[in-house]
């Protein structure tokens, strides 16, 4: 379009086009950037949601293969598509996903918090030196010492660590379906891709 441009350009020059052509030529440049930004944001957009799916960093780099892979000409033109759906993965598989493993390491830490809090409901026996000075005698000699929770043997702890260990595996298995949702979902739009070829396929 900008060589286009530059062309018309020049036969305004030499008089073989209007000033009005000039300004169709200019506007219609002005369109094709247009299309050309959406579509950079519209690959952006995907390569988001690729990594969003994938789990990988933000700054990932996708190294896409050739084109003629993907159905084009050297010339650029649509061809045509040819190809089968790819193997569905098991959903159990996906528990390996990135986000889901930081969401069961933060599980884990519930089941720590927990098994502290009902470690804390049994007497803890202390053993230790003691030292004492009465009446300006320094006495030296050994403690022991029991602490008993008499009343609600830490319930309160237990069950308050027991609900955030229980959220924890919730939001755990939400991460896991979703991830696989949209899974289900990618797979959906390529089998719909794929049973539609252009018309010149058919």
């Amino acid at each position: 379009i900008e060589g286009a441009f530059k062309s018309a350009e020049d036969l305004v020059k030499s008089g073989e086009l209007s000033m009005i052509d000039l300004a169709s030529a200019k506007r219609r440049r002005h369109a094709r950037i247009h299309q050309l930004r959406a579509a950079e944001n519209a690959a952006d957009e995907a390569e988001s949601a690729l990594r969003k799916l994938l789990g990988v960093a933000p700054g990932t780099q996708f190294n896409f293969n050739n084109t003629s892979q993907l159905g084009l000409s050297q010339f650029g033109s649509i061809g045509c598509v040819h190809t089968s759906m790819p193997p569905a993965v098991a959903a159990l598989d996906f528990t390996r996903h990135p986000k889901v493993k930081a969401a069961l390491h933060k599980f884990e830490g519930g089941e720590l918090a927990l098994k502290k809090e009902i470690h804390r409901q049994y007497p803890d026996l202390k053993i230790g030196p003691q030292y004492v000075n009465e009446e300006g005698l320094d006495r030296i000699g050994i403690v022991a010492g029991i602490q008993l929770p008499l009343w609600n043997r830490n319930r309160a702890g237990i069950a308050g660590a027991e609900g955030e260990r229980d959220m924890l595996r919730w939001e755990a298995i939400v991460i896991w379906r979703e991830i696989i949702e949209d899974v289900a979902s990618a797979r959906r739009k390529l089998k719909l891709l794929l049973d539609h070829q252009p018309e010149h396929c058919i």
